[in-house]
């Protein structure tokens, strides 16, 4: 696993990491208000409804969707639970899952770069310790095709 600093949409990788909930809206859309989610929501306006129909067909797992980057190139989207639920804390066991997940999918689809956020650790809602939890956990499962990329920001320490 590498850690880099940049932008995850802009990264040059083969499959982009979503950390998603496992939630639906009344109108059939998955819950996708926050951090990496909303991001990718914004960026793919269809996201929510095909996420939200794979939800209620399906028990919580790691889904690969195609997309097209702004720059027109295809990228794999692989949504990763981290939580079963919006208003709730992500949890080690999820993000341990998807990580075992994210690994057999790139041996098989034969991606030689995936770009992920630190998953779980969004300051607001997943609130799992990078340094302590997720950090050590994902070292020891992912190798060096998988990317950890951390937007630089001049007001807080990256690491």
């Amino acid at each position: 696993m590498r850690e880099v600093i940049g932008d995850l949409f802009s990264y040059p990788a083969d499959a982009t990491v979503v950390p998603i909930n496992w939630r639906t809206r009344k109108n059939g859309d998955a819950v996708m208000g926050a951090g990496v989610a909303k991001q990718a929501a914004e960026r793919w306006p269809w996201l929510p409804a095909s996420l939200g129909n794979l939800i209620l067909r399906k028990s919580p797992f790691t889904e690969c969707l195609q997309a097209t980057t702004t720059d027109g190139r295809l990228v794999y989207l692989l949504l990763v639970p981290t939580k079963h639920d919006w208003r709730a804390p992500s949890t080690v066991e999820l993000v341990e899952r998807g990580a075992k997940t994210m690994r057999d999918m790139a041996d098989r689809h034969g991606w030689t770069t995936v770009a992920l956020p630190r998953l779980g650790c969004g300051e607001r809602t997943g609130q799992l310790s990078w340094p302590d939890q997720v950090r050590p956990l994902l070292a020891g499962i992912l190798d060096d095709r998988f990317h950890v990329v951390t937007l630089a920001r001049p007001d807080k320490e990256v690491w």
